[in-house]
C-alpha cells in the first residue's frame, strides 16, 4: 500500500500522486506528482532557489532512477503547488518520490535568499509505493484469485 508523510523543516513539503494507484503502479506508467511547498521561514525565497526531487525504485533505501529540479519563489508564510512529471518506472520494487533541499544562502539577515538544492541521492522519502510488472503481477496475483 501506498504511503506518504510531510517533510517539516523550514519548508514544509508534501507529496501526492495527481492519479493515485488502486495498490500499485506499473512499469509502464509514468505517474505524475503534485508537491505542495510551503515557506515557514522569515525568508524569502526569491528566484534561483531549487529544490530536487528523485524517484527511487529498489531494495532497502534505493538509488534514485529519475530526478529533477523544482525553481521556487517563494514569500514568507507562502504556499504553492508544483506538478512534478516522472519518467516511465520500468523497474519492479519498492518505489519512493523524495526531494532533497540544503541551506539557503544571502547576505548575513538579508532577505531574500537563495535556496539551495542537494543531490538526488540524499533525498528525504515523501511518498512510498510499489512497482509491478503487469503480467507479473497478474501472474502472482490475479490468476490465482480465478482458480480459487
Amino acid at each position: 500500500m501506498p504511503a506518504s508523510q510531510e517533510i517539516d523543516d523550514y519548508l514544509t513539503v508534501n507529496a501526492k500522486p495527481i492519479r493515485p494507484p488502486d495498490s500499485v503502479f506499473f512499469t509502464d506508467q509514468s505517474p505524475e506528482f503534485e508537491v505542495e511547498i510551503a515557506n515557514s521561514s522569515e525568508y524569502h525565497f526569491t528566484e534561483g532557489s531549487q529544490i530536487t526531487w528523485a524517484t527511487a525504485i529498489g531494495d532497502g533505501r534505493p538509488r534514485p532512477v529519475h530526478s529533477g529540479t523544482i525553481d521556487i519563489d517563494l514569500e514568507p508564510n507562502e504556499s504553492k503547488t508544483y506538478i512534478v512529471e516522472d519518467d516511465l518506472l520500468s523497474f519492479e520494487g519498492h518505489g519512493v518520490f523524495g526531494i532533497a533541499f540544503g541551506g539557503h544562502s544571502g547576505q548575513d539577515t538579508s532577505n531574500p535568499r537563495k535556496l539551495h538544492s542537494r543531490p538526488a541521492k540524499d533525498y528525504d522519502p515523501l511518498y512510498t509505493f510499489t512497482v509491478w510488472d503487469r503480467s507479473h503481477y497478474e501472474t502472482v496475483h490475479e490468476q490465482p484469485k480465478d482458480l480459487q
